[in-house]
């Protein structure tokens, strides 16, 4: 190393690692160190800095401290702090002026910050959500039980790209399994985790902004994974040469701190540096003065609640060789693990099993079954199998592969375990390492079914991926926490995020053990408030069972018992309860099924794997075919049962009026010799407005270009000029729309600005449209601008639907912009033409909804209402939900049943004023005046503000009438394995609910009215906005409230 007279000193301690760099005065790296520093990060900088002063002597030096970590250091020890992106900046700003675009990936965050001349720059962080950051890939990683360096190896030999979910890390260890259960090879399970990495940072953070070369990739997995940034610049179509390097790229921000140390005039001597970063660690720090309550009041409270767990809700176990020789075996081959319980005639457990799928759950189910037959050959047990069921999310693969009897929804699977224990059970909650369910139960059938999918910080992974962090196993951890005086509250953040906040506590001196029952505090809430949204604990009912091996912790089961006032139900074998219900459901269903010797039962039949090429339909699904002999196949990895069913042929599917109005939106002819071509892109309200708008141009000469029909790569090239990143999916979906089109080369390009839709039942107050359907064409004005990047004009004119002669005059305006050439006759015509094509298609989409209930009701078939939007319609948009339910043999139709006038509105607590969410309720009203056969379910896009208080009312509406809506969540991850046992989960309670439970009506209460007697009464407001909340007290005031 070379002396110098300056020696400036740049430390980034990230939540993951510290990253040491020493410059020069001209900013040459004198020395450069990069190491992880698993949650010491005071004893890490101390290490290399004592490696710093055997080198160097002891020398001045300037320093300053920068990253995540490094806040609490520096405040500690009292020296210089920058932020970690304004470090970034200080460096491209000084070293490599020409750079446009920073892209930082991280351990726990990523950064996108953009440069232009005479501007400042334009910084970007990620927010609420950890995905696609270090630690993500780390955690998959390990999932896979490689090195990073070997992911990046597996991935440069892929092949294909799966769709997979990076916006959290544990839900991506479920698209992980399933895809390794699939037998898809870990290169294209490599190559997908690094595809769904960069999408999610270039959509989360360009946001509209243009993400321009050269540009300058930094941070650790763009240093250490080539394939990742490979990927990168195939997803922006950069190449090498607009990429402007540097082999410190994982050391920008200490690079950048070392240089804002360049300024500083007072110095430090090196080992007086080493000492305060030595004397930090040394300090005791008061933390949380709100801590938790504690778990129990002393040890004799803990041996009371434990002698009382353990002695209720016993599942009776006996060893094999006094077990009866007729036995069922129940099995549950979930997405991670699989479970295997075997009962005697008794109801005795006398075998059970339960491992992690080593990336085949068949291989896993025939190992557990061959451990059974291995103990009873031991124990001279001829055991002969009456009965056997498999749930789980293997169900079908399992009973294709062995001669198993029965399969069940695992939902049912759970509440029949429940039932054996205590009839009268009123929710169940199923907290397993990658999902949560919870069931509300309802005069003894299932009434409601809630899954977490969105976030999965309340699941068995989340708690033992922290154990493992902090040196402990999942069972110790549980132990500690009977430790614990003052629980640490770490709120309800993601897994990822929450590593920062575990850190905290450390940071502040919390024992370990006060952090161990938070995170048993943090699931339970994380349970509570952010999946189910209670706020009466009330709803859960007197008997509450809970299941799943998370419940092993004991954190975990108190916590839930303190939040909610509740004595709480667990068995002994809480993990096992889905296979022991299969077991018990094999039993009472004895006499479906036929006698097998148990050596016949583990025999798997013989099978190869195959992976075809859907193309069905745009979203050309990679599918695996199991062949099992010469003629029983499984397909997997499908979305629908159109080209590739595992239905037979006795099975009906149910009718499905989204693809009939889909069709019927979109089949329409083209002009001949067309005077121009107007680009629409199928998107938002087109999926409304679209017959009149083709009516309007088609009668003009116009010939109208479609965008394609939506698919994953259509999305993603539009997704980096998407402005917000929680923002339904619809929306940004609009984005690829838009460049689609554009690289058609239309002669223009046509969203309209609509406020008001055509109010078709005019008892309702308004018909206004949905704010961002209605300004969306202003965003992409903004974000794209075809004008100005592809030279295409873009037309957004304002229309009303609500007002025919409005509507017209828009009309007229609009046509005579882009024609000047028609006459009053040819504007007239073409309005007239287009308004009876609407009216045809609103017409057409009812009656074929009414024909399809009508025969329902006529032969009591099932029919579910799929309450939307009109662009869910869009196959992507809804991921086939509809054609989902319609595999279950159920018929499906659109919340267009109700678009007509209704003789009576529905009595809601809200204007009805949205013309879309007018007849989402309309049909809600609908469903409640009919049979039990008739239900209804609801599309809801994450992001979306008004679907927060329509899925109340729709709630009420419902529940009036013993009824309740499903609600399915959606935006641009496929988590289609939940949706589908949510779906079959209703579909099979209705069936059993239908023959014990009649509907019973009740009165919806409102709320009564302030009136000039209650002025005496205080006004509780909410903080609406900063600009105008202060006036509204004043105003209350005036009109003398008091608020």
């Amino acid at each position: 190393m070379t002396l110098s007279n300056k020696i400036n000193i740049g430390i980034d301690a990230g939540s993951t690692t510290v990253k040491v760099v020493v410059t020069d005065e001209k900013h040459t790296i004198l020395f450069k160190e990069y190491r992880r520093h698993l949650a010491d990060v005071a004893g890490v900088i101390s290490t290399v800095l004592g490696s710093l002063l055997h080198t160097l002597g002891d020398k001045s030096v300037h320093i300053t401290i920068t990253g995540s970590a490094g806040m609490g250091i520096a405040e500690r020890c009292s020296l210089p702090f920058v932020q970690e992106v304004v470090a970034s900046c200080e460096l491209i700003q000084t070293l490599y002026p020409t750079v446009k675009t920073l892209v930082d990936i991280g351990g726990e965050d990523s950064k996108m910050i953009f440069f232009s001349p005479n501007h400042a720059p334009d910084m970007r962080m990620n927010g609420n959500c950890a995905g696609g950051t270090g630690s993500f890939i780390d955690q998959i990683a390990t999932l896979l039980g490689i090195g990073v360096h070997e992911l990046d190896e597996l991935a440069q030999a892929a092949t294909s790209v799966y769709p997979m979910a990076s916006r959290c890390g544990v839900f991506s260890k479920t698209d992980v399994q399933n895809l390794l259960s699939r037998n898809v090879s870990k290169q294209d399970i490599a190559l997908s985790i690094f595809h769904a990495v960069s999408l999610q940072v270039i959509s989360s953070l360009s946001k509209g902004n243009a993400i321009e070369a050269p540009l300058f990739l930094s941070g650790g997995p763009f240093a250490f994974i080539p394939t990742l940034k490979k990927v990168f610049m195939q997803q922006l179509s950069i190449n090498e040469a607009q990429i402007i390097d540097s082999e410190n790229r994982q050391f920008i921000p200490a690079w950048g701190a070392a240089i804002e140390s360049n300024q500083q005039t007072s110095t430090l001597a090196l080992s007086a540096l080493i000492k305060k970063i030595e004397q930090s660690k040394q300090q005791v720090y008061t933390y949380n003065p709100t801590a938790l309550p504690p778990l129990f009041s002393d040890n004799e409270h803990y041996l009371r609640w434990k002698k009382e767990k353990e002695s209720s809700c016993v599942i009776e176990t006996i060893d094999i060789a006094n077990a009866t020789e007729g036995c069922y075996i129940g099995i549950d081959s979930g997405s991670t693990t699989t479970k295997i319980v075997a009962l005697d005639e008794k109801k005795r457990v006398f075998y059970r099993f339960y491992e992690r799928n080593s990336g085949s759950s068949l291989d896993t189910v025939q190992k557990g079954l061959n451990s059974l037959l291995q103990q009873a050959n031991e124990a001279n047990k001829n055991l002969m199998v009456l009965g056997s069921c498999v749930t789980g999310y293997g169900e079908d693969l399992v009973k294709n592969a062995f001669p198993i009897g029965l399969g069940m929804v695992e939902t049912l699977a759970h509440f029949t375990a429940s039932i054996h224990f205590n009839p009268h059970v009123s929710f169940i909650l199923d907290i397993g390492g990658q999902d949560m369910k919870a069931c509300f139960i309802e005069n003894g059938a299932i009434k409601r079914l809630d899954i977490n999918e969105a976030c999965s910080s309340g699941c068995g992974s989340f708690i033992e991926t922290f154990a493992h962090s902090l040196g402990h196993t999942a069972a110790s951890f549980s132990d500690l926490c009977l430790q614990s005086k003052r629980p640490y509250d770490l709120g309800t953040r993601c897994t990822v995020f929450m590593n920062s906040k575990v850190k905290q506590a450390l940071r502040e001196g919390a024992p370990m053990a006060d952090i161990a029952a938070g995170l048993g505090y943090a699931v339970i809430k994380n349970c509570l408030n952010k999946v189910l949204k209670i706020n009466d604990f009330s709803t859960l009912g007197k008997h509450i069972m809970v299941q799943g091996g998370t419940f092993r912790n004991i954190a975990v089961l108190r916590s839930l018992e303190i939040e909610t006032g509740s004595n709480v139900m667990i068995t002994n074998m809480p993990e096992l309860m889905g296979a022991f219900g299969a077991a018990l459901f094999a039993l009472k269903n004895r006499e479906k099924q036929q006698t097998t010797n148990l050596q016949d039962c583990v025999q798997i039949r013989t099978y190869t794997c195959q992976t075809l090429l859907c193309k069905g339909c745009e979203n050309n699904c990679l599918v695996t075919r199991y062949q099992f002999g010469k003629e029983s196949k499984f397909y997997a990895g499908n979305k629908c049962e159109k080209v590739f069913s595992n239905r037979g042929n006795a099975d009906i599917k149910g009718k499905n009026a989204f693809d009939y109005k889909y069709q019927l939106l979109f089949n329409r002819p083209q002009a001949k010799n067309p005077v121009l071509k107007l680009g629409i892109p199928r998107a938002l309200g087109m999926y409304e407005n679209y017959p009149f708008w083709h009516g309007l141009f088609h009668a003009c000469g116009i010939e109208v270009v479609l965008s394609d029909t939506s698919t994953l790569k259509l999305y993603e090239k539009g997704a980096h000029t998407v402005m917000a990143d929680n923002i339904c999916f619809p929306a940004k979906l609009t984005n690829g729309h838009i460049v689609n089109l554009m690289e058609k080369k239309p002669d223009r390009i046509f969203l309209p600005f609509v406020v008001y839709e055509n109010q078709s039942d005019t008892k309702t107050p308004n018909s206004y449209n949905c704010p961002i359907v209605t300004a969306y064409s202003e965003v992409i004005r903004s974000a794209i601008n075809p004008m100005s990047s592809s030279g295409i004009p873009f037309d957004s004119p304002s229309v009303n639907f609500k007002d025919k002669k409005l509507l017209k005059q828009a009309c007229d305006n609009y046509l005579l912009s882009i024609l000047p050439h028609l006459t009053k006759k040819d504007l007239k015509n073409a309005f007239e033409y287009a308004f009876k094509q609407q009216v045809i298609f609103e017409q057409t989409i009812t009656d074929y909804c009414q024909t399809i209930a009508t025969k329902a009701d006529t032969e009591k078939r099932f029919l579910v209402v799929l309450g939307s939007r009109p662009y869910h319609t869009d196959p992507l948009v809804q991921h086939k939900i509809a054609d989902v339910i319609a595999d279950f043999g159920v018929d499906v139709i659109t919340e267009d049943i109700a678009r007509m006038a209704a003789k009576k509105l529905p009595k809601v607590h809200m204007v009805m004023q949205w013309a879309y969410t007018n007849r989402i309720l309309k049909a809600a009203t609908w469903v409640a005046n009919k049979g039990e056969h008739v239900q209804y379910m609801q599309l809801t896009s994450f992001g979306c503000g008004p679907d927060a208080f329509i899925i109340d009312e729709v709630n009420t509406l419902l529940q009036q009438v013993s009824k309740n809506p499903t609600i399915l969540k959606i935006d641009d991850i496929n988590n289609i394995g939940s949706t589908r046992l949510r779906i079959r989960s209703v579909i099979e309670s209705l069936g059993l609910s239908s023959q014990a439970v009649q509907s019973t009506s009740t009165e919806n209460s409102s709320v009564p009215f302030f009136e000039k007697k209650d002025r005496k009464r205080k006004i509780l407001l909410p903080w609406f906005a900063d600009f105008y909340s202060p006036f509204i007290p004043p105003i209350f005031h005036r009109l003398g409230y008091e608020a």
